[in-house]
C-alpha cells in the first residue's frame, strides 16, 4: 500500500510542498494544510495585492493603562482584543481612561479613527471591527492591528475581504506562537487582497454602511426600552450614596447572613427603595418566574450545542455556541434549554450577560446560568432589559459570594424585586426588544451579503458579485 492510499484510508490531509516552496522558518504542517493551499490557489486567479501595501499597518497602545482605568462615562474608550469580537464596535462594552492619558503623546499613534479597521491579532485572532464616526475618541490595546486606508471607500472592502474565508484562511495560515497564538505585523505583507474595481469597492462601502445605520436603529430601540423602564422606576437619574460608613442592627445582619462591609453600601439602598416606591405595584422574579434547573440527562452517541458564559453578548444579547459530543461535553453542563427561555450569567452578573432563547430547544447550557421562563404577568423582554440595566447590573453586585470566583446564586435572582409596569409601558417595552433583535440580524445579514460578495469576487467575477449585492 503506497502512503498515498494509506492516508485516503486514515482521511488523513496530505500537501506534498516542493522544498523551494517552503517558507522560511514554518515547517508545521498546519501551515500547508491542503484546504488553505487550495483557497490560495483560489486567490491567486486575481490580481492580489499584499494587505501592507493596501493600508497603513500599526498596533495597539504598549502603555500599561489599566491603573487608569475609570467608571467615568465621560472617559475615552478603551479597547482590547477581546472587545473586537463583533463586526459593530458600538457593541462593545469597552473599559474606559482619563481624557489627559488618552492624550499623552505615546498615545497618539495608537488612537482610532473613522473608517479604521481593527483586527485582533492576539487571542480571538482574525476578529474585525469597524471604527465609525459615531464612537468618537477611541484607541486600544497592541492586541488589535489598525488598519488604515488612505482611500475610505476601500476601507470597508478591506474588512469584508478579511472577513470573508480568503481573508480568514490567510489570517489562520500566519498566526504563529506555542503558548499564546497570535499574527504579527510584520506578517500582514503575506496577507493577500484580491482588490476589484471601484464599482464592487462602492458597492461593498454603501452596503456595510446601510449595515451601520440598522446597527444603531437597534441600539436606539433597545435605548428607548432601558429608558423606559429606568423612568418608571425613577433610576434614570439617580444621587448613588457613597457614605464610607454604613450603620446597621445586628439582628439585619444576622438574618440576612452577611457580615461584609460591601453589602450594606448604602448605593444600594437607593435603589431598593425606588423599586418598593413604585406605585403600580411590586413583585420579585421568583413571583413571575420558574426556574428551570439541572434537567440535563445526556445521550450517549449525541452532538450537542453547547452554550456557556462567554457565548453570551453583553453589548447585545446574541448567543453562540459549541459542538460538543456527550463525552467532550464540560462537567458543568447542567442544563437542557426549551423554547422561549431567558438565561443570565450568575458569574460576574455586573457584565449583563442576559439573552432571551427563542429557538435553542436540545441546547445544553452550563450551570452557571440562572434560567427562567415565564408564568407571570412580565415577559422575558421586560426582565432580560430589567437584569441589563446599569443600577440592577450594580445591585445584582450585592449578593457575590466567594473570594477567588465570586458568583450570585439562584435565589438571589429569584428574590430580586421588580416593579410591575403597567400594560401599555410592558407592551412598547416588548415592542422595542423585537425591533433591537430584528433590525440587528437584518445589519449583520448585510454584513454576510458582503463577505460573501467578496468569495464569489474571488471564485466568479465582479459581476456575479455585484448580483449578490443588489439580489433581496
Amino acid at each position: 500500500m503506497t502512503w498515498q492510499e494509506l492516508a485516503q484510508q486514515q482521511g488523513l490531509e496530505v500537501a506534498v510542498i516542493n522544498k523551494r516552496n517552503l517558507q522560511a522558518k514554518r515547517f508545521d504542517a498546519e501551515y500547508y494544510r491542503p484546504s488553505i493551499l487550495a483557497l490560495e490557489r483560489q486567490l491567486q486567479t486575481k490580481t492580489c495585492t499584499p494587505l501592507s501595501s493596501c493600508v497603513k499597518v500599526s498596533d495597539g497602545n504598549h502603555m500599561e493603562v489599566s491603573r487608569y482605568f475609570t467608571e467615568d462615562k465621560d472617559g475615552i474608550p478603551y479597547f482590547r482584543g477581546g472587545d473586537v469580537n463583533d463586526f459593530f464596535l458600538e457593541n462593545a462594552d469597552p473599559n474606559r481612561i482619563p481624557t489627559d492619558i488618552y492624550e499623552k503623546g505615546v498615545m497618539k499613534r495608537s488612537h482610532f479613527f473613522p473608517e479604521d479597521v481593527l483586527l485582533s491579532i492576539v487571542g480571538t485572532v482574525g476578529s474585525v471591527s469597524m471604527m465609525t464616526d459615531g464612537i468618537g475618541k477611541a484607541t486600544g490595546s497592541c492586541k488589535i492591528a489598525i488598519l488604515r486606508s488612505e482611500n475610505k471607500r476601500r476601507a470597508r472592502y478591506i474588512a469584508a475581504f478579511l472577513l470573508s474565508r480568503y481573508g480568514q484562511a490567510q489570517i489562520e495560515r500566519n498566526t504563529r506562537g506555542a503558548v499564546q497564538m497570535g499574527l504579527i505585523l510584520d506578517d500582514m505583507d503575506k496577507i493577500l487582497v484580491a482588490l476589484p474595481s471601484g464599482l464592487l469597492e462602492n458597492a461593498i462601502h454603501d452596503i456595510i454602511g446601510s449595515a451601520i445605520i440598522m446597527n444603531r436603529q437597534a441600539r436606539a430601540a433597545y435605548g428607548e426600552a432601558e429608558k423606559m423602564i429606568l423612568d418608571a422606576i425613577g433610576l434614570n437619574k439617580y444621587d448613588n450614596e457613597n457614605d464610607a460608613v454604613s450603620i446597621r442592627s445586628l439582628s439585619d445582619a444576622v438574618t440576612s447572613n452577611r457580615f461584609d462591609a460591601e453589602y450594606w453600601q448604602l448605593k444600594y439602598d437607593v435603589v431598593l427603595k425606588r423599586i418598593a416606591a413604585y406605585k403600580g405595584g411590586v413583585s420579585t422574579v421568583g413571583e413571575q418566574f420558574t426556574l428551570i434547573k439541572n434537567n440535563f440527562k445526556p445521550d450517549a452517541g449525541k452532538i450537542y450545542r453547547y452554550i456557556e458564559i462567554g457565548d453570551v453578548s453583553t453589548s447585545n444579547g446574541e448567543v453562540g455556541y459549541t459542538e460538543h459530543s456527550m463525552d467532550e461535553l464540560p462537567a458543568n453542563a447542567k442544563i437542557e434549554f426549551g423554547e422561549r427561555q431567558l438565561i443570565a450569567s450568575k458569574v460576574r452578573p455586573n457584565r449583563g450577560a442576559v439573552a432571551i432563547l427563542n429557538d435553542h430547544r436540545g441546547y445544553v447550557g452550563s450551570g452557571a446560568f440562572t434560567v427562567l421562563k415565564e408564568n407571570g404577568q412580565v415577559p422575558l423582554e421586560v426582565l432580560m432589559v430589567y437584569l441589563k440595566t446599569e443600577p440592577i447590573r450594580d445591585l445584582l453586585l450585592r449578593y457575590n459570594v466567594g473570594t477567588s470566583y465570586p458568583v450570585i446564586r439562584d435565589d438571589d435572582v429569584l428574590n430580586l424585586p421588580m416593579s410591575l409596569l403597567n400594560e401599555k409601558d410592558t407592551a412598547e417595552i416588548v415592542k422595542n426588544v423585537i425591533t433591537a433583535h430584528k433590525n440587528l440580524m437584518e445589519a449583520k445579514a448585510l454584513i454576510d451579503r458582503a463577505k460573501r460578495a467578496v468569495e464569489v469576487f474571488v471564485e466568479k467575477d465582479e459581476k456575479a458579485a455585484l448580483k449578490v449585492i443588489e439580489d433581496v
